[in-house]
């Protein structure tokens, strides 16, 4: 009787959270479109053609990642290449004499900003 009771109560919980959702508009709701800003309709249905997606380096409109003149290496943090297209050593292969880690060198050496961070 109780696992019955606590059943109906989680069911009609659900039911009212269902009901009370904002997931779908209704016909008598504004809405505006996320595309072009104007009022009446969604993006899905807009008469305006789709914006192109920014460039996720520099946020421009005109090219994407793989065409960005702001792209630069993850291995030397130098702008203009790739990594594949990189001529440094790969960063894990990179010794430190400072702190004899791999990764890095003893200019870029963590062990510098905590020496300071500590005095």
């Amino acid at each position: 009787a109780f696992f019955s009771l606590f059943h109906q109560a989680q069911i009609s919980n659900y039911a009212g959270v269902r009901h009370s959702s904002m997931r779908y508009y209704r016909a008598d709701k504004s809405v505006t479109c996320r595309n072009c800003h104007r009022p009446g309709h969604l993006s899905k249905n807009c008469p305006t053609p789709k914006k192109a997606p920014p460039c996720c380096l520099c946020a421009g409109r005109d090219h994407l990642q793989h065409s960005c003149p702001a792209r630069f290496c993850l291995n030397c943090c130098l702008p203009g290449h790739y990594f594949r297209e990189c001529l440094e050593r790969a960063y894990w292969n990179k010794h430190c004499n400072r702190c004899d880690m791999k990764g890095h060198y003893a200019d870029a050496c963590p062990e510098i900003w905590r020496q300071y961070h500590l005095t």
